[in-house]
């Protein structure tokens, strides 16, 4: 892990094994604040960002070859209260002082 954290330079990183709804194995290595020289330890909180965005496609994706949704058809379709669903707009649309997404 160390060897491949250098290579790519990923500063900080956790591992974890769950195995039957049991954690097997808990690991963390490097730096998770370089400013202040912070270790990675167990209880540290990493930001997914946008990261579950490819799975979800993926998971979309798999369900439109297995016929199971159409990505033309209305999300009422599959949704039955669509009411509460807020348009998504990029936050510095709104707030321009952010700057770009």
């Amino acid at each position: 892990m160390r060897e491949q954290m250098a290579t790519k330079h990923i500063p900080g990183a956790q591992i974890a094994v769950v195995q039957h709804g049991h954690i097997i194995l808990l690991e963390a290595f490097g730096i998770a604040n370089l400013e202040h020289r912070v270790a990675v330890t167990a209880d540290t909180v990493f930001p997914i960002n946008s990261a579950t965005k490819s799975f979800t496609g993926v998971a979309a994706m798999q369900l439109v070859e297995a016929g199971k949704l159409d990505l033309d058809a209305p999300i009422s379709r599959y949704l039955e209260d669509t009411r509460h669903m807020a348009k998504h707009t990029c936050p510095s649309a709104s707030r321009p002082h952010l700057g770009p997404a």
